[in-house]
């Protein structure tokens, strides 16, 4: 059961690769295309670092914009109603969960339950956040008159979320020490 479990764990963990290629700039999260495969087939794109705008019907003529570069004026009056808020929870959430999954995998390896279980935890609450975070996104972006669909950028982070909470849960059946441990 325990050696199931480790590989379950294992398992888990492998897909959240995912998020680790959520945080590419070239993974668009939302897009006016109607195939999420292809975003650049819209007009509009968003990644977590950068927007892209089409300026005609050329595939060539892309402008993008730097996503969360500071300003200056950032710091002065700090609000989390516009939907740059959002992005940056999206952005933040992404890279914990993906530092906290890289560190879970590893105590997974050396058979370290609790710290495995405690990283697990993390990288799920984090990965919920951001997709949630994404979502409040799109919601806001939709209603200051953007017409954007999710993209596999958004459907890599739900999947790595679904993944961090599997591992969390298998993380539970880890046994401290192997059965065969003492055998040779």
């Amino acid at each position: 059961m325990c050696v199931c479990a480790l590989c379950a764990c294992d398992c888990w963990m492998r897909c959240q690769a995912l998020g680790i290629y959520c945080l590419v700039p070239g993974c668009y999260w939302s897009s006016t295309s109607s195939n999420f495969l292809q975003p650049e087939d819209g007009a509009q794109y968003i990644s977590l670092w950068k927007e892209c705008h089409q300026n005609s019907t050329a595939q060539s003529n892309v402008t993008c914009l730097q996503l969360g570069l500071p300003k200056s004026g950032d710091f002065k009056n700090v609000t989390f109603a516009d939907r740059a808020a959002a992005r940056d929870t999206a952005a933040a959430g992404c890279v914990l969960s993906s530092a906290a999954a890289l560190l879970a995998f590893c105590f997974a390896v050396c058979h370290n339950k609790c710290c495995t279980a405690f990283t697990t935890m993390m990288a799920s609450l984090f990965g919920m956040a951001t997709v949630a975070s994404w979502v409040d996104y799109q919601i806001t972006v939709n209603n200051d008159g953007g017409d954007y669909n999710f993209s596999f950028g958004f459907v890599f982070a739900t999947v790595a979320a679904a993944a961090n909470l599997g591992a969390f849960v298998t993380s539970w059946y880890i046994r401290k020490t192997g059965d065969y441990e003492y055998m040779a």
